[in-house]
């Protein structure tokens, strides 16, 4: 089952769909940390990201 993270599906579904093991769902939370790390726009921020990526990791899409 494909998903996609957009403004309209609620992050309430992603979460269900992380907590059955989605494999999908997990790639999708792991882009859209990429995603924000790459749209940084200081060092500061990145390593901020960065360190809020490594604390809640898959579960904060």
């Amino acid at each position: 089952m494909e998903i996609e993270m957009n403004d309209t599906k609620p992050r309430s579904e992603i979460w269900s769909k992380l907590a059955q093991g989605n494999t999908d769902a997990k790639k999708l939370v792991d882009q859209s940390w990429s995603r924000r790390i790459a749209d940084a726009e200081t060092i500061e921020q990145r390593k901020a990201i960065e360190n809020c990526r490594r604390i809640y990791g898959q579960f904060y899409p």
